[in-house]
């Protein structure tokens, strides 16, 4: 029996860790995992990482009211239950690591390992179930680009994922051993995903539909589905009683009104779809030769030349690259219908389901398209592209050849999102080293990381509606941010400059195309030439300053 075939048939039953093979084949699985995610513990903390970090702060001081403290995101004060649109469960999560291992960025690095590595080692066991090689699958998924840079943040991504695969395992395991005690824990992994991040409430239909397939009738696992609807009414309950309103509506209104304001047109928003998941799932170009016909490669390479010409207007380098990933995309969509047209079954139908039901949503519902509401769909191509590779027989070489290029695409893309993340904390330490004795002197401007180490270093966030700034002061502003409004630049003048050299990639860069955290920034999650440095500047005001907030502007 060969290595692969042993893990599939030990990880099916993994939970239970009945055998030494069982045992080992996760723990090998989650050791790579954390040994492609030590390079990055100490990654500053970017993007939305302080909202999840400040949320955890106030559970410390007060459990009940996870989302009472107020926050400066939108450049004015809002309570953080008013600008959060997640639920609150990795917020606990952090809260109770900080009791073991405090807030630096190491210590909840390392805890962040072991969402990271039960995603992976989920992927494994899930994949042993469909009938497709484990630890292939599973080292798929390490080596995509945005589970890996997602995987260096504090956010609720990754923990959504494990929550994600497993759920589905003990579910696939409950109908398949009648065990109604896997039926019920998969409930309570729904219901711990959909209060991890709200996308996890997908699984609810997504179980439901495979088991009314496998079943063809209503059972015991219409109960276990009660669990996570029982839940989140509550949760729903709960917060309205809080806050006044229900953060779970809240968060379908602003998917819809954000949407709404910046709508494109059904191409546009199709052809960003397919290009951020055909990014996303970077291992998948290396393997289609050993996936797909000679004719289906030459009626790529032909879409790829058609979209190419469709996007002349921009730099060649830019569209070369989305009629790329846009091809490569499509080929992943294809990849579960070719698979259900031929099997019919119900794991087919899961991962049909699975797959489009996420692009769906990535692409057309939620606010914007972004590598992180790709995610989810991961698990499903990786167990798709090694089940295929088994069937065709393939070597073990010729399997794993093609991920080394992949888990370097990957790795340098991770990279990226470190450097930037570390551009901000860098700024932040040299203007608290020029101004840290007068830090009521010097405000700011700028979200994400900047803003996190700027306050932990005593600085104040520029407020639109009630900053007044006498002549003398300064203000700092990172120059490519969110939510940033502009300065009456006739009474400032700037005093300050810095410019730190772009890298390799782009991952949040608007001139060179890429938007890993929105596609408001860029048509690809990350892009490769055209990038621009990082910016920061320090303005001195020579006037008063009174900012008027208008409510036509707010946010």
């Amino acid at each position: 029996m060969t290595f692969e075939r042993a893990s599939a048939t030990a990880l099916r039953s993994a939970p239970g860790m009945a055998n030494a093979r069982a045992a080992s084949g996760a723990l090998g699985i989650a050791a790579l995992t954390a040994a492609a995610l030590l390079p990055f513990l100490n990654k500053p903390f970017n993007i939305d990482d302080p909202l999840f970090l400040w949320s955890a702060r106030q559970i410390t001081h007060a459990p009940l009211d996870f989302y009472g403290a107020l926050v400066n995101w939108y450049g004015f004060d809002q309570p953080l239950h008013a600008v959060v649109n997640n639920p609150p469960l990795v917020a606990y999560a952090i809260a109770a690591a900080s009791r073991l291992v405090g807030f630096s960025e190491p210590a909840l690095h390392a805890a962040f390992l072991v969402p990271a590595a039960a995603a992976s080692v989920g992927t494994a066991c899930l994949a042993a179930r469909l009938g497709a090689p484990p630890v292939l699958a599973a080292l798929l998924l390490l080596a995509s680009p945005a589970f890996l840079t997602s995987a260096t943040s504090v956010m609720s991504d990754v923990p959504l994922l494990a929550g994600f695969v497993w759920a589905l395992f003990f579910w696939l395991r409950g109908l398949e051993e009648r065990r109604p005690g896997s039926l019920f824990a998969a409930g309570a992994l729904v219901a711990a995903a959909a209060l991890t991040k709200y996308f996890g409430i997908a699984l609810i239909p997504l179980l439901a539909l495979v088991a009314l397939w496998r079943e063809r009738r209503l059972g015991l696992w219409c109960a276990a589905l009660l669990v996570p609807l029982l839940v989140l009414a509550a949760y729903q309950w709960g917060t309205h009683e809080l806050y006044g309103h229900g953060l779970l509506s809240d968060a379908t209104a602003y998917a819809s009104v954000y949407r709404t304001n910046r709508e494109s047109g059904l191409l546009e928003r199709t052809l960003l779809g397919l290009s951020f998941t055909g990014a996303c799932a970077a291992p998948l170009p290396f393997f289609l030769p050993l996936l797909v016909s000679w004719r289906g490669l030459a009626a790529g390479i032909l879409a790829a030349g058609a979209l190419l010409l469709f996007h002349l207007a921009e730099r060649f380098g830019l569209a070369a690259q989305i009629a790329l990933h846009a091809v490569v995309g499509a080929f992943a969509l294809g990849l579960p219908l070719v698979d259900f047209a031929r099997r019919r079954s119900a794991d087919a139908l899961l991962l049909l389901a699975w797959v489009i039901g996420t692009f769906v949503f990535a692409t057309w519902l939620n606010w914007t398209v972004n590598a992180r509401s790709i995610l989810p769909l991961l698990p499903a191509l990786a167990i798709l592209v090694a089940r295929r590779l088994a069937e065709r027989r393939t070597g073990r070489v010729a399997r794993l050849a093609p991920l080394l290029p992949a888990a370097a695409l990957a790795f340098v893309v991770a990279s990226e999102d470190q450097r930037i993340a570390e551009n901000a904390k860098h700024a932040a330490e040299s203007l608290h080293a020029k101004y840290g004795g007068r830090a009521d002197a010097l405000w700011f401007q700028g979200h994400w990381g900047f803003q996190y180490y700027m306050q932990e270093y005593g600085f104040r966030p520029l407020d639109q509606g009630r900053s007044r700034l006498p002549a003398g002061s300064r203000v700092a502003r990172q120059l490519h941010n969110s939510n940033v409004f502009p300065l009456p630049w006739q009474q400032v003048r700037r005093i300050e400059h810095q410019e730190v050299p772009p890298g390799f990639a782009a991952v949040m860069d608007g001139h060179a195309g890429a938007g890993f955290y929105t596609s408001l920034w860029g048509p690809l999650p990350f892009a490769f030439g055209g990038a621009q440095p990082d910016r920061f500047a320090v303005f001195e005001v020579t006037r008063p300053i009174e900012f008027e907030l208008r409510m036509e502007e707010t946010p």
